[in-house]
């Protein structure tokens, strides 16, 4: 593995490690649901996403083309779910910060229209 894909890896590890506390954190209301939401899509969904593009990409006889939308299929389909939990969170009594919620919002709209647009062959 090169460094970028080393660095992927471990991002994922480390992740992994601190998914357990997240989660009991969360199931005891000592954290916010933002927390173990931002663990999986950013540190570990994303990252895990990028390793496998890079990855499948040394096999040989691979048609890249191929690869390259269905990895931005996954991509597209992660930023739906992470407009829907952003949109949760942006209802939660917990949030006070409604426009920055909105703003999220369009920024995800835009990487969905990217990625769905590029998952095409």
């Amino acid at each position: 593995m090169d460094l970028e894909q080393k660095k992927l890896a471990q991002t994922i590890e480390e992740s992994l490690k601190k998914l357990k506390t997240k989660r009991l954190t969360l199931l005891q209301f000592e954290s916010k649901s933002g927390a173990v939401f931002d663990l999986y899509s950013y540190h570990l969904i994303s990252p895990m996403i990028q390793l496998m593009t890079h990855l499948i990409l040394k096999i040989k006889n691979t048609h890249p083309s191929a690869i390259s939308a269905y990895c931005f299929f996954l991509q597209w389909k992660e930023k739906v779910g992470l407009e829907r939990s952003i949109i949760m969170r942006g209802l939660t009594k917990e949030n006070s910060n409604k426009n920055e919620c909105i703003e999220h919002i369009k920024v995800l709209i835009n990487e969905q229209q990217y990625y769905k647009n590029h998952s095409y062959l």
